[in-house]
């Protein structure tokens, strides 16, 4: 609730795990906009969906890097970078992701972003 002075847009995932998605939720009953990325039949988003949605007033992107239901692996990598591109200043927009799900299944994180959350 601090940044919504820089924006009130938050971009998320339709697979965002039950806890973000509540936070989400009631972020959007709070006066923050959401938009809901959709994922493809492997559960992953698509990198050009995300550019699209990115906005001006965009603080948060949030998407789990693994599915812990599907195993999807989501291209966080790509993501980070082309959210990166997009950034006014540091501050301005955030992305988090969980890798928690990586463990045993990526050798490397590829955060890559300004918040990767452990949980």
């Amino acid at each position: 609730m601090a940044n919504q002075r820089a924006g009130k847009h938050i971009i998320t995932t339709a697979i965002e795990h039950a806890s973000v998605a509540a936070v989400v939720s009631f972020l959007e009953e709070q006066g923050f906009e959401v938009t809901i990325l959709p994922v493809d039949e492997n559960g992953q988003i698509s990198l050009e969906e995300l550019e699209a949605a990115i906005r001006e007033d965009t603080i948060l992107v949030s998407m789990m890097q693994i599915n812990n239901e599907m195993g999807a692996i989501e291209p966080i990598a790509e993501a980070g970078a082309l959210i990166q591109k997009r950034i006014r200043t540091p501050c301005f927009m955030w992305m988090r992701s969980s890798p928690t799900e990586n463990c045993g299944s990526i050798r490397k994180n590829e955060c890559g972003h300004a918040f990767c959350q452990w949980t």
